[in-house]
């Protein structure tokens, strides 16, 4: 099960950034053009938005249910293995609170988004998608998707 899981995370994430950065870019587009918000882009931030929560969810199944997961946390000083190995690290520490906090962002935008209307709307749209992409470009595990 774990492995259509880690699939899915895998896969995923195509989708997901591709709807963010035309999130993005319509967001913007449309606030510096001083242009309201479409429908079309609200609905793609809403895409996004779930999509985004998607992954952040099967993401946290497998930190704590995936074979890798269990394998090491059923050792004996789990932490100082995991703290002490830059791929680990990575993996259970820094990739996870780093996309976390960029789902935060993106959380943030949306509900704050839904709550405007016009240029406001594309305005908080594309500054915290965009803070999100940031982050979530900055802690991608970039081997693991050029292999």
């Amino acid at each position: 099960m774990s492995t259509g899981f880690l699939h899915l995370h895998s896969y995923l994430p195509y989708i997901f950034l591709t709807l963010l950065v035309i999130t993005f870019l319509i967001s913007l587009v449309q606030w510096q053009q001083s242009k309201p918000s479409s429908a079309l882009a609200f609905k793609l931030a809403k895409v996004t938005f779930i999509l985004g929560h998607l992954q952040l969810t099967i993401g946290i199944l497998l930190l704590f249910m995936g074979e890798k997961a269990k394998a090491i946390f059923s050792q004996e000083g789990a932490m100082k293995t995991i703290m002490g190995d830059a791929g680990l690290r990575l993996s259970f520490v820094e990739h996870p609170i780093t996309m976390l906090l960029a789902i935060t962002l993106l959380t943030i935008g949306y509900v704050k988004a839904k709550k405007s209307e016009g240029v406001d709307r594309a305005k908080k749209i594309a500054l915290f998608f965009g803070f999100a992409f940031v982050l979530m470009l900055a802690r991608i595990p970039w081997d693991a998707w050029l292999n």
